[in-house]
């Protein structure tokens, strides 16, 4: 089981949830990567429960809210990947269904319910500042603008503790 497997098992949740309740919207990295930090603040599983030490725990604070960078990079950073993980759900899941076992599975799946349904009819804009009301960006967002830097490491005990304001 990789790290990217579990990631793109989140996605692939995410779209399915999408195109339940907001088939018009076009899913985004935007989506995704906000999507992903509030889904790990709602069920800190994913950050630390995952097994195989293959958790989503390497957030930073930038400008346009919190980023998992294994997963930014995943999407950002590989060519086609995103269109590919997005067009082809089907295809991409048979892939990856015997990688990850049933108990992670789960956990993301839940992880992605626990968003609620007002976040997937949200734009980008909305979760963009919404992400910004955690504690735990905020925080970070503080000590990467006193050290002079354009991101900074969100820790995991901030986000297990964290809460919108």
């Amino acid at each position: 089981m990789k790290k990217r497997d579990l990631f793109f098992y989140f996605v692939l949740n995410l779209k399915k949830n999408y195109d339940m309740i907001n088939p018009e919207l076009e899913l985004n990295r935007y989506h995704i990567l906000k999507m992903l930090f509030i889904a790990t603040v709602k069920e800190n599983k994913l950050l630390n429960g995952l097994g195989d030490g293959l958790n989503f725990d390497n957030f930073y604070a930038l400008p346009k809210g919190p980023v998992e960078s294994d997963c930014y990079n995943y999407i950002y950073n590989t060519p086609g990947i995103f269109e590919n993980i997005i067009k082809n759900t089907e295809y991409i899941e048979n892939q990856i269904e015997n990688e990850i076992d049933e108990d992670t599975k789960r956990i993301i799946k839940e992880s992605t319910l626990k968003l609620g349904y007002h976040l997937y009819e949200k734009d980008d804009d909305y979760l963009i500042e919404y992400t910004h009301t955690f504690e735990s960006w905020k925080n970070a967002w503080l000590k990467a603008k006193i050290y002079g830097k354009k991101a900074f490491y969100i820790e995991p005990n901030d986000i297990i503790n964290d809460r919108a304001y």
